[in-house]
């Protein structure tokens, strides 16, 4: 998953770092994780790219299943040949 996130990724207080605890953290927590993506648009801004997408988050943990539903925007930024995700999460 890191592997998707800029070393330089900044939004906020978040930094590269942190986003790498939260999610050990949420992959430890969780028994089963399922992200669905839908209704995605792209635009150019500059020198990054911002992907528009909702998205339902659902899991299980403690033996109980839920789900999260919501919109977002990343930013992502084409560095070296690849792109990063540096912004948004």
């Amino acid at each position: 998953y890191m592997q998707c996130i800029s070393e330089d990724y900044k939004d906020k207080t978040q930094t590269y770092e942190i986003i790498k605890e939260k999610m050990q953290h949420n992959f430890d927590a969780f028994e089963l994780i399922d992200l669905t993506q839908f209704n995605q648009s792209i635009y150019k801004e500059g020198d990054l790219v911002m992907l528009v997408q909702d998205f339902e988050l659902s899991f299980v943990m403690a033996g109980k299943r839920d789900y999260v539903r919501g919109k977002e925007r990343i930013f992502f930024e084409k560095k070296n040949g690849t792109w990063k995700i540096v912004k948004g999460l």
